[in-house]
């Protein structure tokens, strides 16, 4: 009796211990570091990339245990991109607490021909502000000088962390901005063009062109206007003026072209005060590369194909032709 007494706790701790084994090979940390270091998830990264990543940094011991943990934690086998601060003495279970959570880091993508506001809104989402923080951004970070109302504020893909400040966040896309236009800038100064101008023309075309093969044409139309001292017509004026959240760029209507505004192009002569978005690298480069045209008025069919016309009969019959 005693003897199987003694087998049965044997056997008993015997398997607590390798059930332990288990489940420290599954779940256990696969160092003793309390030393912090940077994770980063990419946008496109699935569980079983981030689950190889972090084995082969040694954050943690198995892709199998990990993939368990994680599923359990998060609710989900998606992935949260951005970057994290892990350490080598961390548990699986703790390792994906933390990748379910909000990233010290945040990716955020500006696309190209956002106005400002709705840039705000975004870095918002992406990065946890608060109704405050992102007025201050639209009415007191993005205003500090007349040059940068808006355009300065570069489409692009950022890594920016989460607590930093809005006023942080809006010196580093200006940077970027500056960074990424230095040549163009460049150019327009040799060639004797206006910089400001030419932003205001690029957020034209960006909110006007249907892709970039239309670009310079529409440059070109733009140049010819204002050096005949016509109105711009350009339509994406309206909707910066009627603009609002839900729906920043909404469809014209006829009577938008009376709005009391000096942004209303087709009301008043000349450009706009400032950019009405923020454009591209080839917006810019195709407002001070203007294609030479003898064109004044344009439109694109329902093909998204442009058609320019010399004189306002010709544009007339294009609507009807193309529109109608």
């Amino acid at each position: 009796m005693r003897r199987t007494l003694f087998k049965w706790i044997g056997g008993t701790v015997l398997a607590i211990v390798l059930l332990s084994l288990a489940y420290a090979g599954l779940f256990g940390p696969d160092g003793k570091s309390t030393e912090f270091e940077e994770f980063l998830i990419e946008p496109d990264d699935s569980l079983a990339e981030v689950s190889e990543a972090l084995a082969s940094r040694g954050l943690i011991r198995n892709t199998f245990g990990f993939s368990i943990a994680y599923a359990r934690m998060a609710g989900t086998i998606e992935t949260y991109p951005g970057g994290y601060e892990l350490s080598t003495s961390m548990d699986a279970w703790t390792v994906a607490k933390i990748l379910s959570g909000p990233p010290k880091l945040a990716w955020v993508r500006i696309p190209e021909g956002y106005r400002k506001e709705q840039i705000a809104e975004l870095l918002m989402k992406t990065l946890g502000w608060t109704e405050e923080e992102r007025e201050r951004w639209v009415t007191v970070d993005t205003e500090t000088s007349a040059n940068e109302k808006e355009g300065v504020y570069f489409p692009d893909i950022y890594l920016i962390p989460t607590d930093q400040s809005t006023a942080e966040v809006a010196a580093r896309l200006k940077e970027r901005f500056t960074h990424e236009t230095k040549l163009l800038r460049e150019e327009a100064l040799a060639s004797g063009i206006d910089w400001e101008e030419a932003l205001i023309i690029a957020s034209l075309i960006e909110r006007e062109s249907n892709g970039r093969d239309d670009q310079e044409l529409i440059a070109g139309i733009i140049m010819n206007r204002l050096e005949d001292g016509m109105p711009l017509g350009i339509d994406a004026t309206l909707q910066y003026i009627r603009g609002e959240s839900g729906a920043w760029w909404p469809v014209p209507q006829s009577e938008d072209k009376y709005l009391e505004s000096p942004y209303n192009t087709y009301f008043r002569p000349g450009l706009p005060p400032h950019p009405i978005a923020n454009p591209s690298l080839e917006s810019i480069a195709a407002a001070i590369r203007p294609s030479a045209t003898s064109c004044l008025y344009y439109l694109h069919d329902y093909d998204g194909e442009i058609h320019c016309s010399t004189n306002y009969r010709a544009h007339v019959a294009n609507v009807n032709r193309y529109l109608k």
